[in-house]
């Protein structure tokens, strides 16, 4: 027998993923087509004649299992992205971490544990929970990058003296039970909306933040509770459709030490629970296209800019000792019963204040203008109750 022929193998995908929640997934795929050519013969040296085929096959490689990657005395840097698809993530470099640019494409792993001594940004390609991450010997001025489809904050995750940066990809950044983000810098950029109403997405920081989203006029809302010592200095970037709300809100007493920017947005603060109230510190600038303050007592040293648009004051009483309000519209409204819940504005700037500037159950109303101010008050001046 004589058989000859020749062939040509060639690969044609290499995903190695699995498709299932069973750890069972297609490693490669490859193909060959080939030709052959032979005869069988029982007497003398050749056969008396030849028979050709052709053909061609494609192959699977299939594997069943997961993997596990722990790196301990090294790191992974670059500029690239290294994909470590379906395992479970041990980054315990007592060196490094992840150095450079490079990103660490998770897939869909189940848990994580990273050193983030010299920072580290991870890609989740479906939803991520930060309940799945876990950050160990933190590092000052460290950033650690969190990043998903969907992100639900759902855990108390902190990289104390470092930034710490949230984002999802297609959806929200939403906030889950027990769930809060503590850096010295905390940066969140959503696709959609970030916060829940009501409940608010919990921020600690020590210096500054952000929160970006890119939805539109409703799914595109801020909700967001920094506590209700507010220090650091927020910027809040909205770029859907229309004026989208930013809404910092906590219970209890707020104070804001910090710059808080909503920039074309709108932005309101208010306090609630059994003590509510709001002080705005000296040398503090609150800025939106409209500027809101509600709950208890209200003192304002600091200033209010919503230039063309409107700054509304609503709460027990209302004391401005210092700063200026700029809008186009100013409202305030003192909700108290007693002849001690008054509205005192020493406004500088206010131009064409058009509403009801008003004291309720008998309270004083007290303006003084500093600036050019000019009241065109269509519901009335003074108290009305």
């Amino acid at each position: 027998m004589r058989v000859e022929g020749a062939a040509w193998a060639f690969p044609i995908s290499h995903p190695e993923r699995s498709f299932i929640t069973v750890p069972f997934g297609l490693h490669q795929l490859s193909a060959q087509v080939f030709v052959e050519r032979g005869g069988a013969w029982d007497q003398g040296g050749a056969p008396s004649r030849y028979y050709n085929s052709f053909g061609a096959e494609v192959d699977a490689d299939l594997n069943l299992g997961t993997d596990a990657l722990a790196l301990t005395g090294g790191t992974i840097d670059g500029n690239g992205t290294a994909k470590l698809d379906g395992a479970t993530i041990a980054l315990t470099s007592t060196t490094g971490g992840i150095g450079g640019t490079a990103a660490v494409d998770i897939g869909t792993a189940v848990g994580t544990t990273v050193n983030s001594a010299a920072g580290a940004h991870l890609i989740y390609h479906s939803g991520l929970s930060t309940s799945q991450v876990t950050l160990a010997a933190v590092g000052a001025a460290s950033t650690v990058t969190l990043e998903g489809n969907t992100v639900a904050v759902d855990s108390a995750l902190a990289n104390s003296g470092g930034t710490l940066a949230i984002k999802s990809n297609t959806g929200d950044v939403t906030q889950g039970a027990g769930g809060s983000l503590t850096a010295s810098t905390v940066n969140v950029t959503a696709a959609g909306g970030a916060g829940a109403s009501g409940a608010g997405l919990v921020i600690a920081a020590t210096t500054s933040g952000s929160v970006t989203t890119a939805g539109n006029a409703v799914a595109g809302n801020m909700f967001v509770d920094l506590g209700t010592a507010i220090t650091a200095a927020y910027t809040f970037t909205g770029n859907g459709t229309g004026v989208q709300e930013v809404l910092v809100s906590s219970a209890g007493a707020i104070t804001v030490g910090g710059n808080l920017n909503a920039g074309t947005e709108s932005l309101f603060v208010q306090s609630t629970g059994g003590t509510p109230g709001i002080s705005v510190s000296s040398g503090v600038t609150l800025t939106g296209a409209n500027v809101g303050l509600f709950g208890g007592p209200i003192g304002l040293a600091g200033s209010i800019s919503a230039t063309g648009g409107t700054a509304w004051l609503e709460g027990t009483n209302i004391t401005q000792t210092g700063g200026t309000i700029t809008a186009d519209k100013l409202g305030a409204r003192a909700t108290g019963t007693t002849g001690t819940d008054v509205i005192t504005l020493t406004a500088a700037n206010v131009v064409n204040t058009v509403g009801a500037v008003n004291g309720v159950g008998g309270g004083a109303v007290s303006i003084t203008a500093s600036g050019a101010l000019v009241i065109d008050a269509v519901a009335g001046v003074g108290p009305t109750g």
